[in-house]
């Protein structure tokens, strides 16, 4: 695992439930945190600097990213094990992830992430284009 150590798991799910789940192949959770991250990439970017969040390591990561990761992970693992029948706390967990990470996208959460270099508020550019109502002359 890059971002996320074992022992974000031990919060969330225990050792014995997780060997259960990845059956033993440890490799199963980098896949799934690189999925995961590229997931909520798709949210952060809007506002923050994802490169930076991503690039932290142990004690200097933003807990609340750690926690929506591993809620992520964990879902993803358990929806390739039986993909209908998903545990209600794993789809529960994964759907408050995803609120959250929409309410970060729309500036209505403000975690305590880096922003783009040069921003102060994080907003990105936004253009936006049009044209005049069309004419309809007549004669």
């Amino acid at each position: 695992m890059n971002y996320l150590l074992r022992e974000d798991f031990k919060t969330q799910i225990k050792d014995t439930i997780l060997n259960n789940i990845v059956e033993g192949d440890f490799n199963l959770l980098d896949v799934v945190e690189m999925q995961s991250i590229s997931q909520m990439t798709s949210y952060l970017a809007v506002r923050y600097d994802v490169p930076q969040i991503f690039n932290k390591q142990e004690a200097q990561r933003n807990s609340q990213v750690v926690m929506v990761l591993v809620d992520m992970c964990l879902y993803h693992l358990y929806s390739r094990i039986q993909p209908g029948q998903v545990p209600e706390l794993r789809q529960n967990r994964y759907d408050d992830a995803i609120k959250w990470l929409e309410g970060v996208a729309a500036g209505k959460f403000l975690p305590d992430l880096p922003l783009p270099t040069g921003t102060e508020t994080g907003e990105k550019l936004v253009l936006q284009y049009g044209s005049r109502p069309a004419r309809k002359p007549y004669y």
